[in-house]
């Protein structure tokens, strides 16, 4: 697919420019006759969009364009008639942020202007098929109040405690009375256990299992329990 966009841009240019040959080849030292020089410096990423039938992969393709010629004045002029044609190109980014001196020693040759023409690349991805549910269950939880009082010795009430259900945001403080109530308390499978903190103290409080819950649990508090 590279190829393909070398091809474009190289036959774009010729149209640009029909009298000067273009060379794909990284920049050369000057000749008698003027070449455009198409040089693929970098592949730079780009953008990916997915969507319900593809996923859309872009690169940038960030070619050098350079023009060499004995006579500089007209390799100057062919310079600025690319850079201008390059400006109306559609789809099409212009870098001129300058090469630092070293870029150039690398090649073998002395600083030049150049610019640099970036041309998006499109790669499209199919993605994996999803498995066709054929049957579903859905699974509901049974859920149903639990009302009951917290009382500490004496069978005093003991009000502000806070009693929760492990593993749900379900909880409840006691009131002046010492009594709460559990909006909704799992029945199928049914709970356990109950976190109860009543006076800056915790402990839990173990149900009887394969029983249905009683009509008021009464939790009793012990002070010093953990």
């Amino acid at each position: 697919m590279i190829e393909e966009a070398d091809q474009r841009l190289q036959q774009w240019l010729q149209e640009v420019a029909p009298a000067t040959p273009v060379s794909l080849a990284r920049p050369a030292p000057a000749t008698d006759a003027a070449v455009i020089h198409l040089h693929l410096l970098t592949i730079a990423p780009g953008s990916q969009v997915s969507t319900s039938r593809r996923v859309l992969l872009t690169v940038m393709l960030r070619y050098l364009v350079t023009v060499s010629g004995a006579d500089v004045g007209e390799a100057h002029r062919l310079l600025g008639v690319l850079l201008a044609a390059a400006a109306q190109k559609p789809d099409c980014e212009i870098d001129l942020t300058p090469f630092p001196w070293t870029f150039w020693t690398a090649l073998g040759l002395a600083p030049q202007p150049s610019f640099v023409l970036c041309e998006p690349l499109e790669f499209r991805r199919e993605p994996a098929p999803m498995p066709l549910v054929k049957h579903f269950q859905p699974s509901f939880s049974e859920l149903q109040p639990l009302s009951g009082i917290v009382v500490g010795p004496g069978d005093v009430p003991v009000p502000g405690a806070v009693i929760r259900v492990p593993g749900t945001r379900t909880a409840a403080t006691t009131d002046y009375r010492g009594r709460f109530r559990l909006a909704g308390v799992p029945v199928r499978p049914a709970v356990a256990k109950l976190q109860v903190r009543a006076k800056n103290q915790d402990f839990v409080v173990q149900l009887r299992k394969d029983e249905p819950y009683p009509e008021c649990l009464v939790i009793h508090y012990q002070p010093g329990e953990v």
